[in-house]
């Protein structure tokens, strides 16, 4: 179990380096994503993992969104209700195309909210269900992206059966 965590570790790590390469290139995010299932075909067959990238346009209020099989980001405009942004693709590791980014207009100082399935996913709990719950969670939480993530590792994650990643952005305008 242990050498298979540290294999797991070293696939995931593999993968993150490759991204920025890849993205330092200047690559559109589906073709970041297309770029690391072909690579993780290559050196990890058989083996299947989930990416969502996000990329904010600069001097725009847009962003696009390309995600190979990940839990949606949550967008949580100012005043405004949550929205996951449900854009999906398949698997990393399927060997099959990935569709274009999905670009969405952002008002200024919308927050967003990434998280990995280990923050909300129980083993007796339906996934819709404790998404619904993650976004009024984040929507009545903390709106400085430091204590909202605080505050959501508090509610959820009391005792993980998985790993967790909480993210958390604060969008504005160029000035």
């Amino acid at each position: 179990m242990v050498a298979r965590r540290r294999f797991q570790r070293a696939a995931a790590c593999l993968l993150r380096h490759a991204l920025c390469a890849y993205a330092a290139q200047g690559h559109p995010p589906h073709v970041l994503l297309q770029h690391l299932d072909h690579l993780l075909g290559l050196h990890q067959p058989g083996w299947t993992t989930s990416v969502c990238i996000v990329l904010v346009e600069p001097g725009s209020s847009r962003l696009q969104v390309a995600n190979a099989g990940h839990l949606p980001p949550l967008l949580l405009p100012p005043g405004g209700p949550p929205r996951y942004l449900r854009e999906h693709g398949p698997l990393l590791g399927l060997g099959v195309d990935h569709p274009p980014a999905v670009s969405h207009a952002i008002e200024p100082d919308s927050l967003l909210l990434m998280v990995t399935d280990g923050l909300i996913e129980t083993r007796d709990s339906d996934l819709y269900e404790r998404m619904d719950i993650l976004s009024a969670a984040a929507s009545a939480g903390p709106r400085d992206p430091e204590g909202l993530c605080t505050n959501l590792i508090d509610i959820f994650a009391a005792e993980p059966d998985d790993d967790i990643i909480v993210f958390t952005a604060r969008l504005r305008r160029p000035l």
